[in-house]
């Protein structure tokens, strides 16, 4: 039997806001060889699903003994699907040099998965990344950046394999005032 060959360029956003990091994952599936009537990514623990999309899709559990979220697709699907998923964690923007990694999905039993990671925070936050815990990530120089109402740019990162990590520190900045 000729088995799907599955590959992934997938986009992850993130969102600081005061009480929540929101996660905004855009995998654009590439179906070759063979269909597929089902797919499957890993939901990493604390991550709360708020909603996905696709193309063809019939419906989507998420398994939060086993953290996954499987799609099911109205019958067997070659070329193009694109999903998106919209989650959000807890997070307190208020806590002085809190440190945290910032949840990735993982699409599974795909061949090559490549991406593009943006953050964006509120003028009030400081978001550092803790370079020394960074794995598989590098700083991306010619993404196309997506102004956001109210939030600036951090940074964009590129990968091209699995395991990736990224971790960030952040701290509230103390209210400026200025005046002439």
């Amino acid at each position: 039997a000729v088995e799907p060959r599955l590959l992934v360029p997938h986009n992850v956003q993130y969102v600081f806001r005061d009480d929540e990091l929101r996660l905004r994952s855009v995998l654009k599936y590439e179906v070759e060889r063979a269909g597929v009537f089902q797919l499957a990514l890993k939901v990493p623990e604390g991550l709360i699903i708020d909603s996905v999309s696709a193309d063809g899709m019939s419906e989507f559990n998420v398994d939060k003994g086993t953290g996954r979220i499987t799609l099911s697709l109205t019958q067997k699907r070659m070329g193009a699907i694109e999903v998106t998923v919209q989650a959000h964690q807890a997070f307190d923007a208020s806590a002085e040099n809190s440190e945290m990694e910032l949840p990735t999905l993982t699409p599974e039993g795909v061949e090559r998965e490549t991406g593009v990671i943006t953050a964006y925070a509120p003028e009030f936050l400081d978001v550092i990344t803790v370079d020394e815990k960074l794995v598989g990530l590098f700083p991306s120089r010619d993404v196309a950046v997506e102004p956001l109402p109210r939030l600036r740019h951090i940074a964009s990162w590129n990968f091209t394999r699995r395991p990736i990590a990224l971790f960030v520190r952040t701290s509230p900045r103390p209210a400026q005032i200025a005046a002439s």
